[in-house]
């Protein structure tokens, strides 16, 4: 080996792990804010039977959705806006509940958490 210059015959071996058993079925929601400050709950626990870490809520329109996420079915951050065609990622949050208010009555969401 010649002094100052990098060893190159050192490798790595990536093993790469399965999935988590626990990571399931993912749930799909679709709808509407039928009358605006009529929110629509997403009770995500109780659908998967577990908090969601993953997933992403997406505003169809015509207006704006307002958001509502808790840990634990009872503290919330409140009213997170989310534009029309705008997505909001879910990855990386602990959701176990989702409140979808709107603006506009009609105002249409998709979402998925896994």
């Amino acid at each position: 080996m010649v002094l100052d210059l990098p060893d190159y015959h050192e490798f790595v071996i990536s093993i790469p792990t399965p999935p988590s058993p626990e990571i399931g079925n993912p749930k799909k929601y679709e709808g509407s804010v039928a009358i605006a400050g009529v929110p629509v709950t997403l009770a995500v626990y109780d659908d998967l039977g577990r908090n969601s870490g993953d997933g992403y809520i997406t505003n169809d329109g015509p207006g704006d959705l307002q958001i509502d996420i808790s840990f634990d079915g009872a503290i919330y951050c409140l009213n997170v806006t989310l534009k029309e065609d705008e997505v909001l990622e879910l990855t990386g949050l602990n959701v176990h509940t989702i409140i979808v208010d709107a603006t506009v009555s009609g105002t249409a969401y998709r979402c998925l958490v896994i």
